[in-house]
């Protein structure tokens, strides 16, 4: 039993930095303020649910309320943009929770069997199909019918992937049938960093050979062993990839068909991105830092990340991301399954506790009340 203390022995015990208990900047009106009892149940419920393994597999049903909330959520042309596409399957449930098209298809079990056209492999090995938290049986909540997220279809979902063996089979996957074809999902093939020189710079990167394709641990940091070989990638940075040129053919392995709705030279408009998902492998603090220009837009309403032990978070402190985020105009939550714990106004040392987990994000900004007033709505509390 994990016995917590209050927020009052938090504040005054030597050495534990002070919180403040109301957040500065936009929030959203429903978002009650803080109190100093509310961050002591949060802490804990933390212990008693025990999050830190609760968030490595999270339930974000917390979405099942924005696509509820359709008609009064929904914007104009929807971006998202998912770093660490892995097998595709958060890239396949944005895409979803998006678009206006009701196939069957655009679904978890219908981006397996698009996995599984594209390399049957993948099905000989349910875990590695599947992914390690078994996405394959978990689909992404649609708006009611007849309502979208996004007013403009299809939209754009850019499902960037570092590992070259995993590019290529998001790339067939993602034309393998009509649907996903015009569904707004592209690749890219490139490596999410903090600063690159370049427009486009690249960055040496271990490759896997085919035989384990869909393997899901590699990073910027790893060495190669037996048949692995180093090649060399795309480096870009979140702000280049909104703000920046056209990317190469060679960065964009499979064009998304939401870029291709307007006038010749529309596409590449900067677009911010509504929603950013990160999965790098313990370098998501890289690439949060290389999205200053896209943080302070004011256009981005949802983040999700992942913290961990390997990687830059190894000596990176996961306090130091929130302060970032919480300048930018952001709460912050952990991701548990089905509900939230508060993280921004609450901290805690115990939080740096450097194992795999989920951490999601909301802007305070009046705009994106339906994201922030999700995830409150689904903030874990005492019954």
């Amino acid at each position: 039993m994990l016995c917590l203390p209050t927020a009052k022995s938090l504040r005054t015990a030597k050495g534990v930095p002070a919180e403040e208990s109301t957040r500065a900047g936009l929030r959203s009106k429903s978002v009650a303020p803080l109190t100093d009892r509310r961050c002591a149940e949060t802490w804990s419920l933390f212990g008693l649910h025990n999050v830190a393994n609760a968030s490595r597999c999270p339930e974000a049903r917390w979405l099942e309320r924005v696509a509820a909330r359709a008609a009064v959520c929904a914007v104009e042309h929807a971006r998202v943009m998912v770093v660490g596409g892995n097998k595709g399957y958060d890239c396949a449930g944005w895409t979803r929770l998006f678009s206006a098209n009701r196939d069957m298809w655009l679904s978890a079990a219908g981006w397996r069997d698009a996995l599984g056209s594209a390399n049957l492999a993948m099905l000989a090995h349910n875990k590695r199909a599947c992914g390690a938290c078994m996405q394959c049986e978990v689909d992404y909540p649609r708006p009611p019918p007849g309502l979208s997220l996004s007013r403009i279809q299809p939209p754009i979902v850019d499902c960037i992937e570092a590992l070259p063996v995993n590019a290529r089979l998001l790339a067939a996957a993602s034309r393998s049938s009509a649907a996903w074809a015009r569904s707004g999902l592209g690749v890219l093939h490139a490596v999410g960093v903090e600063s690159a020189k370049a427009a486009e710079s690249t960055i040496s990167f271990v490759d896997a050979p085919d035989d384990l394709v869909g393997v899901e641990q590699f990073n910027v940091g790893m060495r190669p062993e037996g048949k692995m070989r180093r090649t060399r990638v795309a480096a870009l940075t979140i702000d280049q990839l909104v703000y920046g040129p056209p990317l190469s053919p060679a960065a964009r392995l499979a064009r998304s068909a939401g870029e291709n709705i307007s006038a010749a030279g529309a596409a590449r408009k900067p677009r911010p991105p509504l929603v950013l998902s990160i999965d790098t492998e313990g370098h998501d603090a890289l690439v949060l830092s290389g999205a200053n220009r896209t943080l302070s837009s004011g256009r981005l309403a949802y983040i999700e990340f992942e913290y961990h032990s390997v990687g830059e978070w190894g000596h990176r402190k996961l306090r130091a991301s929130i302060n970032h985020l919480d300048r930018k105009g952001y709460d912050c939550f952990w991701a548990g399954r089905g509900t939230t714990y508060r993280i921004t106004g609450c901290w805690t040392p115990m939080y740096e506790f450097h194992s795999w987990s989920n951490v999601v994000c909301a802007h305070r900004g009046a705009q994106h009340a339906c994201w922030l007033d999700a995830l409150e709505g689904a903030h874990a509390r005492h019954r």
